[in-house]
């Protein structure tokens, strides 16, 4: 779930996730990158959908899930999509005092005004905390604050 530079990628709200491995300058030029990850978001039907699902597990874990989708009647016709995706998380983890939580929220439209053209509007929160203490290494009898005992400068 984790990307360069911190980011947090919680995948109830996304569809499917297309992964491009191997070296891919044909398609970034000098860069070069090792790879590319193209997230796919849920889209709203024109169809009433709705799943609601609750999962327990190990280290206290419990998480939610609501997707919801449907058409709006508005204007006389269906032109007008909306989807919804809420997902919340609780993790004890495995290691004292160490536990996660997030929680997502996730709105969409689809607008179709005219035959042929689709417009499309998303937004995602995301709010995740992840608490961990790690252990202080003890050096000659005292705590190591200077590299935390990865060596000496």
């Amino acid at each position: 779930g984790y990307a360069p530079g911190g980011r947090v990628y919680i995948t109830p709200a996304y569809e499917r996730v297309e992964i491009l491995k191997g070296p891919n300058s044909v398609l970034y030029g000098l860069a070069n990158p090792g790879g590319g990850i193209n997230f796919i978001s849920k889209r709203p039907k024109f169809t009433s959908e709705t799943t609601a699902t609750v999962t327990l597990g190990s280290f206290d874990e419990f998480q939610t899930l609501l997707d919801t989708t449907a058409p709006l009647d508005l204007f006389g016709g269906r032109t007008i999509a909306y989807r919804f995706v809420a997902a919340t998380s609780t993790t004890g983890g495995d290691k004292d005092f160490e536990d996660s939580d997030y929680l997502v929220l996730a709105p969409s439209l689809t607008l179709r005004p005219l035959p042929g053209l689709e417009l499309f509007g998303e937004y995602e929160y995301l709010e995740y905390d992840f608490t961990t203490v790690a252990p202080v290494p003890i050096v000659n009898g005292r705590y190591d604050l200077t590299n935390l005992g990865y060596g000496r400068d």
